[in-house]
């Protein structure tokens, strides 16, 4: 984390924050890849699902990732993440996919 508490892409900040997700499958944090953009990223996966979703599939096994004023959708994050799809569902731009794309593969390849 630098000294402004964000996160970045580098191994010791993946390590933390796949450490803590694995303590409580809650997550919000700065995330900056570049040195430019940053994203307020949440990730959840603990929570109660309530009625019957209209997309189909069970997002119980999955989790809920959203992006501060972007987007949300149910991901299934053991699964390799493609920045084209992120970047469709989540209403990112491409660049931003793609580092979104890298952070959550290191942290699937740190907690599984």
């Amino acid at each position: 984390m630098d000294e402004n508490g964000t996160f970045r892409a580098k191994a010791e900040d993946w390590d933390e924050l796949a450490a803590a997700f694995r303590k409580k499958e809650n997550l919000l944090f700065p995330y900056c890849a570049d040195g430019m953009t940053a994203l307020i990223v949440s990730i959840n996966r603990e929570f109660n699902l309530m009625g019957k979703m209209p997309y189909g599939g069970h997002p119980g096994r999955r989790a809920w990732v959203s992006i501060k004023d972007r987007g949300a959708h149910h991901i299934d994050i053991d699964d390799m993440q493609h920045p084209r799809y992120l970047e469709e569902h989540l209403n990112i731009p491409l660049e931003d996919a793609v580092h979104l794309a890298d952070l959550l593969n290191e942290l699937r390849k740190r907690r599984l």
